[in-house]
C-alpha cells in the first residue's frame, strides 16, 4: 500500500495516463507492463496487419514477440474495462475480429487466433497442401529446405501428392528448376504446336486422332473467340478512357467526373446556387 492507506498508482510510459498499479498488465517476460488501453492497441496494430505483436520496448530490451496468452489477456482486460464490454465487443466484430468468450473464461479473437497460427506454421516449415480448395498443412521432412521433398497430403478427400520446395505436383528424378523448364515448355506445346502435331498425326493414324483433332478445334475455336471479344471489349475501354482523360474532370466541389463543355462544365448533378441574384435591387 502507498502512504496514508491509498493504493499503489502506475504511469504508462506509452500514454503517461496514471491507472492503479492492479489494472497494469503485463505483455512480455522482462516485465514491461503497461495500461490496458496501450497494450491491446499495440497488439491490435501488428494483428490488423497480419503480425505478431512485440514489446514496445522491443528495440531496446529485445523483449521479442508477445505470447499469445498474453495478447488474448490484453483482449480480455480491454474489453471488460470501465463496463464498455458491449460497446467495445460490437467495435471489434464490425472490424472482422470475430471475438468469442466471456468475462469468466476470457476472450479471444478469430484472427488473432489465425494470426499465431500462421506463425506457428511459418516456424514449423509447413507446407499448404495444393489440392484444389484443400486447407490441410504439412511439415516436410526437413523443415525449411530448398531440397525436392515429397508431401502426400492426409486428407481422404484430396491425397494429393507435391513438391515442398516449389509447391507443384511432385517430379520424380528431377529438380524444382527441370521441372518447371519441363513444365513450360509442355504448355508452349500446347499453345503454339499441338495443332500441327494432330493434323500431321491424322494422316497417319486418322482413325485414332481423328476426335482429338476435331476435339481440339472446336475448343481452339471458342477459345478464340472468347478472346477476340476480351479484345475488343479492353479497346473499347481503353477508347473510353482516352476519351474522359481528354474531355472530363472533377468536379471541385462533389468530385464526380464532369464533362467540359467549351468554358462550362456539365455535372450529373449540379449545384443550385443558394442565392442566384446577390443583389435583387439592381436591375439588369
Amino acid at each position: 500500500m502507498a502512504e496514508g492507506g491509498e493504493a499503489p498508482e502506475f504511469e504508462c510510459p506509452i500514454c503517461f495516463d496514471t491507472i492503479l498499479s492492479s489494472e497494469a498488465a503485463l505483455l512480455c517476460g522482462k516485465g514491461h507492463r503497461f495500461c490496458p488501453d496501450c497494450c491491446w492497441r499495440c497488439c491490435q496494430s501488428a494483428l490488423g496487419d497480419g503480425l505478431v505483436p512485440a514489446c514496445p520496448h522491443d528495440k531496446e530490451a529485445k523483449c521479442g514477440t508477445i505470447p499469445k496468452q498474453a495478447a488474448s489477456a490484453a483482449l480480455s482486460r480491454w474489453l471488460c474495462q470501465k463496463g464498455e464490454q458491449q460497446t467495445r465487443k460490437a467495435e471489434l466484430q464490425a472490424a472482422g475480429w470475430s471475438i468469442r468468450g466471456s468475462k469468466a473464461a476470457g476472450f479471444t479473437s478469430g484472427k488473432l487466433d489465425e494470426v499465431y497460427l500462421s506463425a506457428e506454421r511459418a516456424r514449423q516449415g509447413a507446407v499448404q497442401c495444393i489440392g484444389k480448395r484443400c486447407k490441410e498443412w504439412l511439415v516436410p521432412p526437413i523443415p525449411h529446405s530448398p531440397l525436392a521433398q515429397r508431401l502426400v497430403c492426409s486428407s481422404a478427400k484430396c491425397g494429393a501428392s507435391f513438391c515442398a520446395a516449389c509447391r507443384h505436383p511432385y517430379h520424380f528424378r528431377s529438380t524444382c528448376a527441370e521441372a518447371l523448364r519441363i513444365n513450360a515448355r509442355w504448355v508452349r506445346f500446347l499453345q503454339t504446336e499441338l495443332g500441327a502435331f494432330l493434323m500431321a498425326a491424322v494422316r497417319v493414324e486418322p482413325e485414332r486422332y481423328g476426335a482429338t483433332l476435331k476435339a481440339y478445334v472446336k475448343s481452339k475455336s471458342a477459345l478464340d473467340e472468347a478472346t477476340r471479344d476480351a479484345l475488343q471489349r479492353f479497346e473499347e475501354l481503353k477508347k473510353m478512357e482516352l476519351w474522359k482523360e481528354k474531355h472530363c474532370r472533377h468536379c471541385p466541389n462533389c468530385k464526380r467526373v464532369v464533362e467540359k463543355l467549351r468554358r462550362h462544365a456539365l455535372s450529373p448533378n449540379p449545384h443550385p446556387n443558394p442565392n442566384p441574384n446577390p443583389n435583387p435591387s439592381s436591375k439588369s
